[in-house]
């Protein structure tokens, strides 16, 4: 490939990790204005039908899988979607958006050690580092955010750490069926699934909601821009590159997450915050970097 032809390539691999990169790192925000016209669950539910909706619209989501291959995806619904959705969601009710975004940074720590734990097979050394690393900003961030009270409670900080530990469960299950399937027809099976369990608990609050402008293109926002739409542009960017460079858009989500949290959503945040968020990703990119070269 010459130099011209690289070139327009390279933009849209930019282009594409920095629409995942906001669409990711805005969602937290998107989920605190939405639960001005919804509870978590009608949330949850929202969320994931506008996506699967999305998903459901590119023809290369509908690649048929056979019925029997269809149990690791109601799993992997329930693990990467329907709960953390609702967790984050519930969680947001006492927690500022952008400490929901940084936590969530820690997404790959907890990949690591699901990944271990399923192979039997102890870390290494650097990678230990790295998850002692990581967890310490975690921590550091999770209890400054709690100094004082405040808004943030502690039940609240402890149901994204658990949204965020499914999401290292999701991750180990998901990379197998999308490397035989492809990415999006498993997530939009996924997403479907986890739409259908979601419905139950969430229509009742979307049926009652007063119509509100604002929080309604929030809503619509999440589930179009920030979910569906990240997961087609996500997945195009796995498939037109190599994994290393594609996750580069996740280390910009907790520092996406702050800057909308602070600037557009007026919250205040500790100075620890600011230096646990490079700890936590210096810890993740030592995690990910040494387990791939494994």
């Amino acid at each position: 490939m010459t130099a011209a032809e690289e070139r327009p390539r390279n933009v849209q691999v930019a282009s594409a990790i920095t629409y995942v990169a906001l669409a990711w790192g805005m969602s937290f925000f998107l989920i605190r204005e939405s639960l001005n016209l919804l509870d978590p669950f009608g949330v949850a539910f929202a969320r994931a039908a506008v996506a699967a909706g999305i998903l459901a619209a590119i023809p290369a989501s509908r690649t048929r899988i056979p019925w029997r291959n269809h149990g690791p995806i109601v799993l992997l619904a329930i693990v990467w979607m329907a709960l953390p959705m609702t967790l984050f969601a519930v969680a947001e009710q006492h927690l500022d958006s952008a400490i929901a975004g940084v936590v969530n940074g820690s997404a790959p720590l907890f990949t690591a050690i699901v990944a271990a734990i399923l192979h039997h097979r102890l870390p290494r050394t650097i990678v230990v580092f790295g998850l002692l690393a990581g967890f310490s900003g975690v921590l550091l961030v999770c209890l400054s955010s709690l100094d004082g009270g405040g808004a943030n409670s502690s039940t609240s900080v402890a149901l994204v750490l658990v949204a965020v530990a499914l999401y290292g469960i999701a991750f180990n299950i998901a990379g197998p069926l999308q490397r035989r399937y492809g990415a999006l027809p498993v997530v939009m099976r996924a997403m479907w699934i986890a739409a259908l369990l979601l419905v139950l608990p969430g229509m009742p609050s979307v049926l009652s909601s007063t119509p509100d402008p604002v929080p309604i293109a929030a809503v619509l926002a999440l589930g179009a821009f920030s979910t569906g739409g990240a997961f087609v542009v996500f997945a195009w960017l796995s498939g037109r590159t190599d994994p290393t460079r594609a996750s580069v858009a996740t280390y910009f989500v907790p520092i996406v997450a702050t800057v909308v949290g602070t600037i557009v959503g007026g919250e205040d945040i500790r100075f620890a915050v600011y230096i646990g968020i490079p700890v936590i990703l210096v810890g993740a990119w030592i995690v990910q970097s040494r387990n791939r070269e494994a």
